[in-house]
């Protein structure tokens, strides 16, 4: 007999929950099979780097801060991988500093092969495809007109590289 009241601004947060959750159990049933969830890579990651991408895909938006040297790339591409082959969410662009797509070019072949010729990689957002899943590399290096740029951008999926502290950075 309560009235159950929610107002305006809860129904997204609960939506967010709910989307969340339905990752979860969708990456719960790929991970029953360990042999499978080590297939979608085709070379090994460190379980670090592993449990990064399964938050990050459980998350939707999410910020990787590892400490440095702990292998940032291989957690964004393994959850490039899981979120184009669970949920279908394609194309990935990474936005990265030109001195850093080499790196990223050669580690996409590495861990993805083939597949890494469906991630595009720029300095700044690109026109066409719109990214379903937009990862940003070095997000504390980004200047506020590309950051308004990266907001104006709709893709439904967000991945934040930092390669500093950024808990205090007002760009996040």
């Amino acid at each position: 007999g309560v009235v159950l009241r929610v107002d305006a601004p809860v129904w997204p947060q609960l939506c967010w929950g709910r989307d969340a959750q339905a990752r979860v159990e969708r990456l719960e049933s790929l991970m029953a099979d360990g042999a499978a969830m080590r297939a979608l890579l085709r070379d090994e990651l460190p379980v670090h780097a592993w449990e990064a991408a399964l938050f990050a895909v459980c998350a939707g938006r999410a910020l990787i801060a590892d400490d440095l040297g702990l292998g940032q790339r291989g957690a964004a591409i393994a959850a490039i991988r899981l979120w184009s082959e669970l949920f279908g969410v394609k194309p990935a662009v990474v936005i990265a500093p030109e001195a850093a797509h080499a790196a990223w070019h050669r580690d996409l072949r590495r861990w993805l092969g083939d597949e890494a010729a469906t991630v595009t990689a720029a300095v700044t957002p690109p026109a066409k495809p719109i990214a379903a899943l937009l990862v940003v590399d070095g997000i504390e290096a980004v200047t506020p007109e590309a950051l308004a740029e990266l907001r104006a951008m709709a893709a439904a999926q967000l991945l934040l590289i930092a390669h500093q502290e950024p808990l205090g950075d007002a760009r996040l």
